[in-house]
C-alpha cells in the first residue's frame, strides 16, 4: 500500500499544502522581511498525544513577524508503534523532535532558511519528567546543527502544536 503524506493546513482556511507550497511561502516571507526591515522568527515544534494504542503527532511550523503578528501551518499523523513503546514517553519526546529536526533540515534543503526547533520539555532544573532527559533532547537538536528552545519559550511546540493534538475533532476517521 502507498503511504500517503501529510499535507499542512493553516488555521481558518480549508486548503490543504504540500511540504513545497508550505516552504515557498516561509521562503517568501523571509525575503519580504528583508525589504520591509521586520525581523521573521521561524520556529518548529511537534507534540504528541495518545490515541488508543497510536499516537497523533502534530508538527508546526510557526512565522512570527516581530510587531506585525504572525501565522503557523501544522500537519498531523497517527502513528501505530510497537506494543512495548506505547508506555515510553522518553521514546516519544525523541520521535517529536526527530520530526521537527526533520522538517527543519528538509526546510533548510529547500530554501536555505534557518527555523529554530522548540522542543516540548521542561528546563532541566525543573521537578518534571521531561526535566531529566531535557539536556539529551537540546543536544540533539544541537548536534543537527539547529538552535532550539525549551519551555517556557517553546510555543510552537506547547501551544501550537498542543492545541492540535487536544481537538477532538482530529480524531475522526476521514
Amino acid at each position: 500500500m502507498k503511504e500517503v503524506p501529510s499535507l499542512w493546513r493553516s488555521p481558518g482556511t480549508p486548503e490543504r499544502l504540500t511540504d513545497s507550497e508550505v516552504f515557498a511561502i516561509i521562503f517568501s516571507t523571509e525575503q519580504k522581511s528583508l525589504y520591509d526591515d521586520v525581523e521573521v522568527e521561524i520556529s518548529i515544534g511537534t507534540d504528541s498525544q495518545p490515541l488508543g494504542e497510536a499516537f497523533c503527532f502534530v508538527s508546526a511550523v510557526c512565522l512570527y513577524r516581530k510587531g506585525r503578528g504572525g501565522t503557523y501551518y501544522y500537519k498531523r499523523e497517527v502513528v501505530r508503534p510497537r506494543p512495548h513503546l506505547l508506555k515510553n514517553q522518553k521514546l516519544r519526546m525523541l520521535d517529536e523532535v526527530y520530526k521537527s529536526i526533520e522538517i527543519a533540515l528538509a526546510l533548510r534543503e529547500a530554501t536555505g532558511v534557518a527555523a529554530a526547533i522548540h522542543i516540548d520539555a521542561s528546563p532541566p532544573s525543573g521537578s518534571a519528567f521531561t526535566s531529566n532527559f531535557a539536556d539529551q533532547l537540546r543536544g540533539y537538536v544541537i548536534s543537527s546543527g539547529l538552535e532550539c528552545a525549551l519551555k517556557p519559550l517553546s510555543y510552537a511546540a506547547n501551544a501550537v502544536a498542543d492545541r492540535h493534538t487536544k481537538k477532538r475533532q482530529l480524531f475522526k476517521k476521514p
